[in-house]
């Protein structure tokens, strides 16, 4: 599904909704925040193959923060550093479509 329409139609609700929102609501300072960074927002639109979404981003991020999670056990620097470099050569031989093991 195209991303344009969506982005079209989120910002349409946006307008309709900021002018009777209270401005120091949550809602408020969200929908003009919206307003103000929307150039940004939509900056993705000038590819066309760019996802709305970035689930398979996430999904690698995912991995990441459960390593970090268990180099908090490490006892030494040097056992940290060598878990990190461990858990990143195996996600870039992953990256790559090779199986690491």
């Amino acid at each position: 599904m195209p991303s344009a329409p969506v982005v079209k139609e989120f910002k349409g609700w946006v307008d309709t909704l900021l002018p009777g929102t209270p401005p120091n609501s949550a809602l408020g300072k969200a929908l003009a925040y919206c307003v103000r960074q929307w150039p940004k927002l939509v900056l993705f639109l000038e590819h066309p193959d760019t996802p709305i979404h970035n689930n398979f981003v996430e999904r690698q991020i995912k991995q990441y923060a459960l390593g970090r999670k268990l180099w908090m056990f490490c006892y030494g620097r040097v056992g940290a550093q060598a878990s990190a470099n461990l858990f990143s050569l195996v996600m870039t031989a992953r990256a790559h479509g090779l199986e690491p093991f």
